[in-house]
């Protein structure tokens, strides 16, 4: 994790910025639909069914934050004894179920355990964070995920309500908002996180309470998450929910497809072209060869 915070990784790029692809036009040009059924032209739909508001999860999502949480989290481990290896997906879950999406209470709570119950779950709750304020103080600015702001502009020229849905912690929220041009879309009073809400992710009460300020059903309500819990979470308020993972491996895509995704793509400037899968005829399974995003680097290519 302290490599993290030296001057040459300062300026690293977490996602490569990509050419915009398909659906991310002007929105006059936003008339095709594409092989999963959403189309926007003047009015947003997905499989037929109108969508009236839209909201979004924060890190991983909108921003690729992940690698810091992970170190953060394996920093962590490390200090109850426990050994993380995040790019074994199955073996991390069986530690900590959580681990992927947080919350991160419910993460140091695992962690504890299975270290043994040796320090209070609150205690290594904030060294986790520290780890995780040391690493992120590092960057002046936070990159978007690609095709984002675009999609995010779009969807604000079609007059569709957005609302963002996060377990993220409000100082690190705000952080993320300012440092990476987001907050314009995301006014406070359209932005729910772990303080707003008796039960975060992946219960369904931040995303329901969403619709609630939106005043749109589950029908019309779409929702974009990047882990497990997020979607679990989206797809018990009811809501269609697209997937967008920031590793996208084989088993993670799977994963996210038998929790009930509705779609899980690669990145925002590939949700009219390459799509990953989608949860009704996709025509096959993705290998790890067939993805350009290699998880846990950096945008030099260097393992994080």
């Amino acid at each position: 994790a302290t490599a993290l915070c030296q001057e040459d990784v300062r300026k690293s790029i977490f996602v490569c910025q990509a050419p915009l692809l398909g659906l991310l036009y002007d929105i006059h040009h936003m008339n095709q639909p594409n092989s999963a059924g959403l189309k926007l032209n003047g009015r947003l739909t997905f499989n037929d069914y109108d969508i009236l508001g839209a909201s979004f999860d924060l890190e991983g999502t909108l921003v690729n934050l992940e690698p810091l949480n992970f170190a953060a989290h394996v920093a962590a481990a490390k200090k109850v004894g426990v050994t993380i290896d995040p790019d074994n997906f199955d073996e991390t879950r069986r530690i900590s179920a959580h681990f992927f999406g947080g919350p991160n209470k419910a993460i140091a709570a695992e962690l504890v355990a299975a270290g043994g119950g040796g320090m209070a779950a609150d205690e290594l709750l904030a060294y986790d964070r520290e780890q995780f304020d040391l690493l992120l103080q590092a960057f002046d600015t936070i990159d978007t995920r690609p095709g984002a702001i675009e999609l995010l502009t779009a969807l604000e020229r079609n007059g569709t309500p957005m609302t963002l849905v996060s377990v993220t912690e409000p100082r690190h929220a705000t952080l993320m908002l300012e440092r990476s041009g987001l907050r314009r879309f995301f006014p406070q009073e359209r932005t729910i996180l772990l303080h707003d809400v008796t039960h975060p992710k992946p219960h369904p009460e931040g995303y329901l309470l969403a619709a609630k300020r939106m005043g749109i059903d589950a029908l019309h309500h779409l929702v974009a998450e990047d882990s497990p819990s997020g979607v679990r979470a989206g797809v018990a308020a009811g809501a269609h929910v697209i997937a967008i993972p920031v590793d996208a491996r084989t088993e993670i895509v799977d994963h996210l497809r038998e929790l009930g995704a509705h779609l899980v793509i690669n990145d925002w400037g590939e949700l009219g072209k390459d799509v990953i899968a989608a949860h009704e005829g996709a025509a096959r399974w993705p290998t790890e060869g067939d993805l350009s995003y290699q998880p846990f680097h950096d945008g030099r290519g260097n393992r994080l």
